[in-house]
């Protein structure tokens, strides 16, 4: 072919395409409101599950001091609630690739996050108290 038919094919592409009937757009009520956007940190109650398990580590860091002899059995059983909430936080995001329907879906969403938010602050207290014995 010629090059000159070539560059013109080419050049005219653009312009046929844009002849092309694009789909319709449905149109916009205005007596319909936008989706209100919320503070999703809030919405989980994300705070109030801080704010608890921060609460739980402080009575129980409070016991430890008052009855010596727990002080073993409060590290063991927040030993193992790190290792639970992890576990909890990691399945669940494994099964959020999977196709759920949508109730399920946000169900597993709020529990993770849960078990990551539980998992975040037995992270923070476990290195809290294994700090002085690392200086």
């Amino acid at each position: 072919m010629n090059k000159t038919l070539l560059l013109f094919m080419f050049l005219a592409m653009p312009a046929a395409a844009a002849e092309l009937p694009q789909p319709a757009v449905p149109a916009v009520s205005a007596q319909t409101p936008p989706p209100k956007k919320g503070n999703r940190f809030l919405e989980f109650y994300i705070p109030q599950m801080i704010l608890l398990t921060a609460a739980l580590a402080a009575v129980s860091e409070a016991a430890a001091h008052k009855y010596p002899q727990s002080r073993r059995a409060v590290r063991i059983s927040w030993n193992w609630v790190l290792l639970a909430s992890f576990l909890v936080c990691a399945v669940l995001g494994l099964t959020l690739l999977v196709p759920l329907e949508k109730a399920v879906k946000i169900q597993v969403v709020h529990f993770h996050l849960w078990s990551g938010t539980i998992s975040l602050v037995a992270v923070i207290h476990h290195f809290a108290l294994r700090l002085h014995a690392m200086r």
